[in-house]
């Protein structure tokens, strides 16, 4: 059995391989053109499988994309990747074992574990995506700033993203699984229906992602709106302080000749003090009742 890893999409290095193995020239279109879902095209002699491998990088954080190919013979792998670096270490090392199960078993049997590492990376991308999620839930908590919210629309973006490369790979697993197609043995279909039930759960995991992501949004907006009532109640509460204090100064201020108080000796430090106990009481009030 041998298997051919191609990392670069080179139009006459693939086209000179695809001839070497007899495949047909209409594979070439559908190995270049990247924007095809992933599906799976039965030849007769060999199979073609069009993927989609997600990678996430620690160092930048984010999440990227690759289509991977796969060409199945009887005796043969074909896998293209549109650049170099991939999901597969852990392949080639059980490859690396004379006594692994993909040196005993069939050329299904590898497109099988490659498919595997596959779905595996999509469980590596949700991880990251829950971690980040709870890291935005503590920050909503002590701190709903907008750039938090910025955040949860990219994580919903990012969980759209994965969606829609993880969904089509449950068709392609399905058919896989089936025993239909007569280059998959029916030992290694039972692989495939396992898989299946991976990818499933990987399609779960993500719709409930993108309902908490829901509910980080709900929260966003309570927090801030909370934050707002709490600003409003102490501009209420200064405001209201300030009510009877304005009403009394503006009622000395008024220009009138007669006004009996205005000769008093004591006028002034009276009418202050009378402002201040007013404050002082409607504090004690707001205090006793909860608002403050």
């Amino acid at each position: 059995m041998t298997w051919i890893n191609v990392n670069h999409l080179d139009h006459d290095v693939i086209s000179k391989l695809l001839e070497l193995f007899e495949i047909h020239p209409i594979v070439l279109h559908d190995i270049l053109d990247g924007e095809y879902r992933s599906r799976i095209v039965d030849f007769g002699d060999y199979l073609f499988i069009s993927t989609r491998m997600i990678i996430y990088s620690p160092q930048r954080g984010d999440l990227r994309s690759e289509r991977v190919c796969f060409l199945l013979g009887k005796k043969f792998v074909i896998t293209f990747q549109e650049k170099p670096g991939d999901v597969f270490d852990s392949v080639r090392e059980h490859i690396k074992n004379p006594k692994s199960r993909i040196r005993r078993s069939g050329a299904d049997y590898l497109v099988y574990a490659l498919i595997d590492a596959i779905v595996n990376s999509y469980f590596e991308a949700l991880e990251y995506i829950g971690e980040y999620m709870e890291h935005i839930e503590d920050n909503l908590i002590t701190n709903p700033s907008v750039a938090v919210l910025h955040s949860i629309y990219l994580l919903k973006r990012d969980l759209l993203f994965l969606r829609r490369a993880i969904w089509p790979m449950r068709d392609v697993i399905d058919m896989l699984g089936k025993g239909e197609i007569p280059l998959i043995k029916r030992t290694t279909a039972i692989y495939f229906r396992d898989l299946y039930n991976h990818v499933s759960q990987a399609i779960e995991t993500i719709e409930t992602f993108r309902e908490m992501l829901s509910s980080l949004i709900d929260l966003y907006l309570s927090s801030a709106s909370y934050r707002t009532n709490e600003i409003m109640k102490v501009l209420t509460v200064i405001a209201t302080i300030f009510i009877p204090i304005t009403f009394i100064a503006s009622v000395y201020g008024m220009n009138f000749k007669y006004m009996p108080e205005l000769y008093w000796k004591w006028s002034y430090p009276i009418v202050l003090l009378v402002m201040f106990s007013i404050s002082v009481v409607m504090l004690v009030y707001f205090k006793r009742k909860g608002w403050l």
